[in-house]
């Protein structure tokens, strides 16, 4: 009987160490912004098919992107600010934005937004401050929506 309790204890750690989840960090929380058109547009379209299909690369299963609800200061004209002109006071104003909660989440890792054109991008922002940027067309010239978001994802960066 004294063997038997030390063995059991050993099992049920076991057991709850794979299932603990304590000081994990589920992510990233993204928000999304097409700063090329109207929401529906075939780029909110190719992103939502990505992360909702079975391909989805770098998305995990935890992940959240927020495409049409937002903090109402990430505005637009703040995303082009911070992102396309790289002003250093709207990147600092937009990390502060992001970190604060927003609905049920304790806050964002950062920020994807679509800036279109002839050589059509994906910028982002985390809320650590690095900035990234990628084309949207592969090599052959192809949309590679997929990739090129998996390049500029912002790491989880929120505390446990």
């Amino acid at each position: 009987m004294s063997r038997l309790g030390p063995r059991v204890c050993c099992i049920a750690l076991l057991l709850l160490a794979g299932a603990a989840r304590a000081g994990s960090v589920e992510g990233p929380y993204v928000v999304w912004m097409n700063l090329g058109g109207a929401p529906g547009a075939s780029a909110d379209e190719a992103i939502q098919a990505f992360v909702n299909g079975s391909d989805r690369l770098c998305w995990p299963s935890g992940a959240l992107l927020y495409m049409r609800q937002r903090p109402a200061a990430v505005t637009p004209a703040l995303v082009r600010r911070a992102l396309v002109q790289r002003q250093a006071a709207a990147q600092r104003d937009l990390r502060r934005v992001l970190r604060q909660p927003f609905g049920e989440v304790s806050g964002f890792d950062g920020l994807v937004a679509y800036l279109p054109g002839p050589q059509p991008r994906l910028l982002s922002l985390s809320v650590g401050g690095r900035w990234k940027s990628d084309s949207v067309r592969s090599a052959s010239g192809e949309l590679a929506w997929g990739p090129a978001f998996c390049n500029v994802l912002p790491p989880i960066s929120r505390q446990p």
